[in-house]
């Protein structure tokens, strides 16, 4: 089982450089990408309860999605979860590095699954309820 572990994630990180990065240019910007765009230039930082708070509702708008069959609009929507979680991971990694790893481990898993057409639904959202239910841990970090 550890075997396959260490196969599925040198796999993702393998995708993940040789995909580079995704681009969101025909994508909408939401809220909470323009916030993500002004804390990334230093304009505007967030709490680790708003970072949570933020990610949660992208992973909910993903679940509305898979679950009505856009995938396209949930793949779009997956680009807001490693915007949010960069704004605030290191205050996550600094506080609980336990958590943090948690939450790393689903967001992953759903980065990497966006990539394969099509997508496979049941593991997304298996993916996205762990990933909810860490974030619900990470909320309560003071």
């Amino acid at each position: 089982m550890m075997n396959l572990k260490k196969i599925f994630a040198a796999t993702t990180i393998t995708a993940l450089l040789l995909t580079g990065c995704s681009s969101n240019a025909g994508a909408p910007k939401t809220q909470n990408t323009e916030q993500n765009e002004s804390a990334a230039k230093g304009e505007k930082t967030l709490s680790i309860a708003e970072g949570s708070k933020n990610m949660k509702d992208v992973l909910k708008d993903m679940k509305s999605k898979l679950e009505n069959k856009d995938e396209e609009g949930a793949v779009n929507a997956s680009a807001g979860l490693e915007d949010n979680w960069k704004v605030f991971e290191d205050n996550v990694k600094d506080k609980n590095k336990e958590l943090y790893e948690k939450v790393e481990q689903p967001l992953h898993t759903i980065n990497a699954a966006v990539k394969i057409k099509p997508l496979d639904t049941k593991t997304l959202i298996d993916a996205i309820d762990v990933l909810d239910k860490q974030l619900d841990e990470v909320g309560k970090l003071k």
